[in-house]
C-alpha cells in the first residue's frame, strides 16, 4: 500500500455493491419476468448498487494528481479493460449471436456502443465523470457541477442512457470526494451512533420505495448511506467481512467477468424447470451462484496470465 491510506470499510462497500450487481444481473426476463420488474426485492438490489461504486470511486479520487499521471493511471485501470472487453463482447456477438439472443451483428451499433458505454457502461461513465470533475476543481466548482447534474436529471427525462447515467451518478461521485475530505472528522461521530443511523436510513430506504418515484434517485441515496453504515459495523468484526473484502478487492474483475458468462449461466439454469411456484427463485439462485463461480475461475486465470492481467486491470 505504501504511504496510501487504506479504508477497509470502503472495500467492504465495493464488495456488497458487486454482489448486488451480480444479483441484479441474475434476474433475466427469460427466467421469469415477474421477478424482474416492479418488485421490492429488485428495488433493494438495484437501487443503490451502482451509486455505491460511484461514491467509493469519488472517495478514492485523487484531486492533486497531475493530468499526465491521471491519464496514465486511468488508461491502465479503466480505458484498456473497457476497450478490450468491448472487443471481446463484439467477437462473441459476431460468432455466437444465435446463442446470445442479441440479434444479428451490426458493425455500426458496435462502434456506437464503444463511444456511448455499451455493455461495460460503468467504466465508460466513471472515466468521463473523472475527466469532467477535474475541470471543476475551483472554489464551489464541485457544488456547481452537482447542481447542474441534478437539475438536468430532473428536467430532461428522455436523455440518452449514457448521458442520463452521467448526470445521475456525478453527484454521488462528488459526494464521495466530500466524504473523503471530512472523513476523519465525521467518522468518530457516525461510529458512535452507527446502529441508530443504520436503522434510520434503512427505514428511509424502505419508505422511499412506496412514496417517491425511483427516477428521483432518492432511493439510491438512502440505500447507499444505509449500506455504508452496515460496512462500518462489519468493519469492527473482521471475520464477518473477510468474504466481502475479497469481492471488494476484485470488484472490477468480477464486474467484467460476470457479464461475459451471464448467458451461459442463464442457459444452464433454464434447463432446470420445476413444477413449483418457487422455481423462478431457485433459478435465480442458480444463475447467481454460477456467475460467481465462473467469475472466480476467470479471475484465477487472469491472475496467472500476464496479458489477461493487463487487459483486466489487475
Amino acid at each position: 500500500m505504501g504511504n496510501k491510506e487504506y479504508y477497509h470499510e470502503l472495500t467492504l462497500l465495493k464488495g456488497i455493491a458487486i454482489l448486488l450487481v451480480v444479483m441484479g444481473h441474475s434476474l433475466p426476463s427469460c427466467i421469469d419476468q415477474s421477478l424482474c420488474y416492479n418488485s421490492f426485492a429488485c428495488y433493494i438490489i438495484r437501487a443503490p448498487q451502482m451509486a455505491m461504486f460511484f461514491v467509493a470511486s469519488g472517495f478514492l479520487f485523487s484531486e492533486s494528481i497531475s493530468w499526465k499521471n491521471f491519464l496514465n493511471k486511468k488508461l491502465n485501470r479503466l480505458l484498456i479493460p473497457y476497450v478490450a472487453y468491448w472487443a471481446i463482447v463484439v467477437l462473441i456477438h459476431v460468432f455466437l449471436s444465435s446463442y446470445t439472443f442479441s440479434g444479428t451483428y451490426s458493425l455500426k451499433e458496435s462502434v456506437i456502443s464503444l463511444f456511448t458505454g455499451g455493455t461495460y457502461w460503468f467504466l465508460y461513465v466513471l472515466l468521463l465523470i473523472m475527466i469532467v470533475v477535474r475541470f471543476f476543481q475551483f472554489k464551489y466548482g464541485y457544488f456547481m457541477l452537482s447542481a447542474i447534474c441534478i437539475c438536468v436529471s430532473f428536467i430532461f427525462l428522455d436523455l440518452p442512457m449514457s448521458a442520463n447515467r452521467f448526470f445521475n451518478y456525478t453527484p454521488f461521485f462528488i459526494g464521495g470526494i466530500y466524504i473523503r475530505r471530512h472523513y476523519s472528522d465525521i467518522k468518530p461521530f457516525i461510529c458512535r451512533y452507527q446502529m441508530l443511523f443504520t436503522i434510520g436510513f434503512c427505514l428511509l430506504f424502505i419508505v422511499t420505495y412506496f412514496i417517491i418515484p425511483e427516477s428521483l434517485f432518492i432511493g439510491k441515496l438512502f440505500g447507499t448511506v444505509m449500506f455504508a453504515f452496515v460496512c462500518l459495523y462489519i468493519n469492527e468484526k473482521s471475520k464477518c467481512g473477510r468474504m466481502l473484502s475479497y469481492f471488494g478487492k476484485y470488484s472490477l474483475q468480477y464486474y467484467i467477468n460476470h457479464l461475459l458468462i451471464g448467458t451461459i449461466a442463464i442457459k444452464i439454469a433454464s434447463l432446470f424447470v420445476f413444477g413449483s411456484p418457487l422455481s423462478c427463485y431457485v433459478q435465480w439462485v442458480m444463475v447467481f451462484s454460477l456467475m460467481i463461480a465462473f467469475s472466480f475461475l476467470g479471475l484465477e486465470i487472469q491472475k496467472r496470465l500476464k496479458f489477461l492481467r493487463f487487459i483486466s486491470g489487475l
